[in-house]
């Protein structure tokens, strides 16, 4: 079997990293939009109610019905920034891992090993 170098056993360790924190942002972003859905739900919910309930610390408080729907709006719009910067993290990584996989290959190729898994 070859040894990969120092070098490209970092650029492994990096682009596994890298493949992790990749996924870590989808969860994320899987996660924020199952809260803006459960938002929207909520702001459809209490639309045509005259009396609206807010849970705090366990307990249902009547409040008022503007101040909810402007919470929500304000949460909802906080989520779409929020995605909005996973997405641009995510592309920005995605670049990264595209080159560094792409130079691992070439590490790969360069040592041989390449040569002998395709033998095999």
């Amino acid at each position: 079997m070859v040894e990969l170098s120092e070098e490209a056993q970092s650029l492994l360790l990096k682009v596994q990293t890298q493949n992790q924190q990749l996924q870590e942002l989808i969860a994320q972003k899987q996660s924020f939009e199952m809260h803006k859905q459960e938002i929207e739900e909520a702001m459809k919910e209490i639309e045509n109610k005259e009396e609206v309930y807010k849970e705090l610390a366990g307990v249902l408080i009547k409040t008022d019905k503007k101040n909810i729907q402007q919470e929500l709006e304000e949460e909802k719009e906080m989520i779409s920034v929020r995605r909005e910067q996973i997405e641009n993290r995510e592309k920005q990584l995605k670049t990264e891992l595209e080159d560094d996989q792409k130079k691992l290959m070439g590490f790969v190729q360069s040592s041989g090993l390449h040569d002998q898994v395709s033998e095999k």
